[in-house]
């Protein structure tokens, strides 16, 4: 099945594409024999640009009407800098402010037009949003003075969950208090967990209300500590009121948000000033203009001097006059991009996903399959296991993998090079089954790419890849425009089992970016307020239940058993989020990795990059990595620059890409080496990279699509966890098994087994049992066994408190024993592995307990055990070699034994082999069952 491209298109281009004096200067002399005062006068002059400078630069654009008054290194920065807004400006790669405008345009509403250029008659409008900075600011002091305040509700942080003794806080996002990614733990005590409890009980229960129960509740504690208390609690968002801003708000947003304020806190003593906000947002927003933004901005400075309070944003109104047609050749060849993107992405194994295959393997190793474990306990350092993401280790057979899918990448593009000059992905032969894994995973899958475009009379001529190619859900970048866009998803999203995420990250430069109106059936709160009565609308992240699924696959659930998947919905990289937040994200997005492929694929080769295309869609124009070392050196004699360039084959105009912009330079131009000159000496990366330049064709029109195209799936997912699925529990969880974990030292493991467990074993005459070795947080061993009445655990108990207080354990766990079907087959054969498992702990303990010959008895158990199975004798010997051979130790012991295998006992090894006949046999029993 292939992706379909829905007729729904979000585009985006530059306000200054027909900027006569920007135009001008760009490609004028001025840059090439600096005139600085005769470029500041002229652009000062453009009140259009110099408007959208102010949003994007207040500095800059303070220094322009400075100019004669700095010193001439100033000057030659701020030249620097106007130059790259100016380039940017006219090669839209800058996405916001007023740079650029944004429109959403159906296909039915641009065929059969006339032969018009795209750009005809636009209207824009200016679209403004609060900031969460700002807001938050405002929220505070707010909070500040709650005893004011009366009638705020008041909610638990979503991110807090009750231990046994304490109460814990995952900071997540922003928080004046604490940092991101901390734990803070408060230790329960009479008048914290009465607040706590009642808000629990009573979500969104009034400040008023909240104080008077408690005076009838807390006897020995006064009302001035008790609304101190109250206070601080919110300060450090363990609690939080109905006036938290979880997002960026527009100016009839924020009206309704002063309306809600009036109510809880009409003797505000900031009201008059934030209805001025929003007097003066409307002004601007109808009439536009410096003096009116400053008007704006400053009504907000005065209030909180809050950097970049104001996002502004630019639709085009009359989005009929945009023509972009598509012919049927290429809607083909983008959506067959698309699934090609799809199935490479994620069959990719990426650092991410083998950081998340080790992370499956330890949840299960500690809760076991289909267990609901809250999210926010898996991830806590001291009681779970962390993060997936800190201090990952890989196996070899990963790595392997790894390199065995980047050699893949490497012969094809070597294969396509010598065919065409170029790398076509069009080429590349990928099984189906790729995909019909990822389609019983996912339901109703949906993918955004974003392309530059190139149009003459309205048809599209020439597509190339953008710099971020994909968002993680269908409709994702559409989602930072959400508050102005009128975004139809009747095709896309319609499951009730999709939550976007909502919250206020910590980092700033996401927070302002960051918006959603959140159309979808739930989203899921990170911080912010969080009532009860709204769960079908909401949950917060302390109801996060994870596991394992049938399928081997991480699953997420709320309290009630349903399924969700999550969508950051937004253009945001997770990247400079929370590990949290990066995790929800990476296990429930199906395009997540699309991004990444692509960077793989652009960067094989580590300095030149020829063009790589899917038929007529350029995923990357030709390009170079040059490290930034050299290009320093190289500057710092710019007569070699030139010289370089055409040794390695880099054009004289060129693009300079820094993230996900293209800079256009020329080599002619002082003020272009300069830019260059000043990027490497200031960036973090290790490499420069630099583009070959589009060549357009005259007529042609430019800007950014992002194209939406959906997997329409018949068959839905399951809705309700599998974990809730009805099964058969006396199978997985059998009432007659328990097992023991027992750590101690590894060095002591072998005594402890020959002697403590085949003691136990003995003593109480258990029949069936195994051991298992295990590292977790700790070496252990996990002891299990089948009990044939109470007495068993009594015995277990009393058993393990003996060993502990004697030394000879540090600790121990009791718990039921899960059979993990899953990983050793189903219930059907799951007893005849249970069986092996007890066979080859005897059989481990009889090696143990030869003092004599145990190396010589070790190894040939092990070439025993391959031969009962048939294993060939060239896989033996390497296995032996491998396995025993590497290590100068071992083959220095080895050599030691060779001498002794003719006179091994004759006695104890028949009874080894006898536990290896049986072993072997029930091992085929297994593989027949199997398959």
């Amino acid at each position: 099945m292939h992706p379909k491209l829905l007729n729904q298109y979000i585009i985006r281009t530059s306000n200054f594409l027909d900027d006569k004096i920007i135009n001008d200067i760009v490609a004028s002399d001025l840059i090439i024999t600096p005139n600085y005062e005769k470029m500041i006068n002229k652009v000062s002059k453009d009140t259009k640009f110099m408007e959208a400078l102010l949003i994007a630069s207040p500095t800059l654009y303070r220094s322009i009407f400075n100019f004669s008054h700095l010193s001439t290194k100033k000057r030659k920065s701020v030249i620097r800098s106007l130059l790259e807004y100016m380039k940017r400006a006219v090669n839209r790669v800058t996405p916001f402010g007023l740079f650029s405008s944004v429109c959403i345009i159906k296909e039915n509403t641009v065929q059969n037009k006339s032969n018009q250029c795209p750009k005809l008659n636009i209207t824009l409008k200016r679209h403004i949003r609060l900031s969460p900075n700002w807001l938050l600011r405002l929220y505070d002091d707010v909070i500040k003075n709650i005893n004011k305040a009366p009638y705020q509700r008041i909610s638990i942080s979503p991110t807090f969950i009750a231990q046994q003794a304490y109460y814990a806080n995952y900071i997540l996002g922003e928080n004046s208090v604490f940092n991101d990614g901390e734990c803070i733990r408060y230790k329960k005590n009479g008048l914290l967990s009465v607040i706590v409890t009642k808000i629990l009980e009573q979500p969104g229960i009034s400040f008023l209300d909240l104080i008077t129960y408690l005076k009838l509740k807390v006897d020995n504690v006064d009302l001035y500590n008790m609304v101190s208390v109250i206070k601080q609690l919110l300060i450090e968002r363990l609690l939080v009121t109905d006036l938290y801003p979880n997002k960026g708000m527009s100016i009839q947003e924020f009206e309704d948000y002063i309306h809600t304020l009036n109510k809880s806190y009409p003797k505000f003593d900031k009201m008059t000033q934030i209805r001025q906000i929003v007097k003066l947002g409307r002004k601007y927003e109808d009439q536009g203009g410096i003096f009116n933004y400053q008007s704006l901005s400053d009504c907000l400075f005065d209030l909180y001097d809050e950097k970049d309070a104001i996002i502004v944003d630019t639709e085009t109104v009359n989005s009929e006059n945009y023509q972009v047609v598509f012919s049927d050749n290429q809607k083909m060849q983008l959506q067959d991009l698309t699934h090609l993107l799809f199935k490479l992405s994620n069959l990719m194994p990426t650092t991410d996903k083998m950081a998340l295959e080790n992370y499956k393997n330890k949840f299960v190793e500690k809760y076991g399959y289909l267990t609901n474990v809250p999210l926010l306990q898996v991830f806590d350092d001291n009681f779970g296991i962390g993060s997936p993401f800190a201090k990952m280790k890989f196996s070899k057979r990963q790595l392997a993998i790894q390199r065995k899918f980047i050699q893949y990448l490497i012969n094809e593009q070597k294969k396509s090079y010598l065919k065409h000059g170029y790398w076509d992905l069009s080429e590349m032969r990928l099984s189906e089954d790729v995909f019909s894994k990822i389609e019983k995973k996912y339901s109703d899958i949906s993918v955004d790419l974003n392309f530059k475009y190139y149009c003459k009379n309205s048809l599209v001529n020439k597509l190339i890849l953008g710099k971020s190619p994909s968002s993680f859900w269908g409709y994702g970048f559409s989602e930072r425009f959400s508050y102005f866009l009128n975004i139809s998803n009747k095709s896309i999203h319609t499951q009730n089992n999709l939550c976007s995420i909502q919250y206020v990250p910590a980092n700033k430069k996401v927070a302002n970016i960051f918006y959603s109106k959140t159309f979808k059936n739930k989203k899921l709160l990170v911080n912010g307020f969080y009532e009860l009565n709204d769960s079908k609308l909401s949950i917060s992240l302390s109801d996060v239940l994870m596991s394992v699924n049938q399928n081997n696959e991480f699953e997420f659930c709320d309290l009630a058993g349903n399924i969700i998947r999550f969508d950051q919905q937004c253009m945001a990289n997770t990247e400079l989020e929370s590990d949290i937040i990066k995790f929800l994200v990476s296990t429930s997005s199906p395009g997540y990795y699309i991004p990444e492929l692509v960077g793989l694929i652009n960067n094989l080769n580590n300095m030149k990059n020829e063009t790589i295309k899917y038929k007529e869609i350029i995923i990357s124009p030709k390009h170079w990595n040059i490290p930034v070392d050299l290009m320093k050196n190289i500057l710092a004699n710019p007569e070699k620059l030139d010289v370089f360039f055409k040794q390695v084959g880099i054009p004289r105009t060129f693009y300079l890409i820094r993230s996900d912009q293209a800079i256009p330079l020329c080599l002619s131009s002082t003020q272009d080496v300069d830019i260059l000159a000043n990027y490497c000496s200031h960036t973090n990366e290790k490499v420069i990279t630099f583009e070959e330049k589009c060549l357009c064709q005259d007529g042609d029109t430019s800007g950014e699509l992002t194209l939406t195209f959906n997997y329409d799936h018949s068959e839905n997912i399951n809705k309700v966890s599998s974990s809730k699925i009805s099964k058969n529990n006396n199978i997985r969880y059998p009432n007659n098994w328990v097992y023991i974990k027992l750590y101690l030292p590894k060095s002591e493991e072998n005594y402890f087994l020959t002697n403590n467990i085949d003691d136990f074993v003995k003593k109480h005459n258990i029949k069936n049992w195994f051991f298992i070795r295990y590292k977790d947080s700790k070496n252990h061993i996990r002891f299990r066994f089948e009990i044939t009445n109470n007495q068993s655990i009594i015995d277990l108990l009393n058993w393990a408190q003996d060993l502990k207080s004697k030394d000879v354990i540090s600790s121990y766990d009791i718990a039921p024993y899960m059979r993990e079907l899953e990983r050793y087959g189903d219930a059907k054969i799951y007893k005849t592995v249970e069986k092996i498992f007890n066979l080859d702990s005897k059989k481990s303990l009889l090696l143990l307990n030869s003092s004599n010959y145990r190396d010589a008895l070790i190894l040939l158990d092990l070439k025993n055990i391959l031969i009962n199975l048939d294993i060939s004798s060239d896989i033996i010997l390497n296995v032996l070699k491998n396995n025993m051979l590497k290590d100068k130790k071992i083959k220095r012991r080895f050599n030691k034994v060779k001498e002794q295998i003719g006179v091994l006992q004759q006695q104890k090894y028949s009874a080894i082999n006898v536990y290896n006949t049986e072993i072997s046999s029930l091992i085929r029993v297994v593989l027949v069952k199997s398959f």
